[in-house]
């Protein structure tokens, strides 16, 4: 009688955003920009220095659109 692998099934619980930083800043190097104004601004301006100045950069996330990386609010690194 041969034997059969059983068939592996992978199940993904949905998260939240929070959840997914939690998450994902387990296993990279994070950095968050809080305050009242100019989230967005020095968000955007610290991604495109991290993708300019680094080959380990991952992601970034910003709560605006960004014209310099195609009008997304994410960037992933190469």
């Amino acid at each position: 009688m041969a034997f059969q692998q059983a068939e592996t099934k992978h199940y993904h619980m949905p998260m939240t955003y929070n959840q997914f930083l939690a998450e994902f800043s387990k296993h990279f190097r994070t950095m968050a920009v809080t305050g009242t104004n100019g989230k967005s601004s020095t968000t955007a301006l610290a991604i495109t220095a991290g993708v300019a100045g680094s080959k380990d950069f991952a992601l970034g996330i910003v709560g605006a659109m960004l014209p310099d990386h195609g009008q997304r609010n994410y960037v992933i690194g190469e």
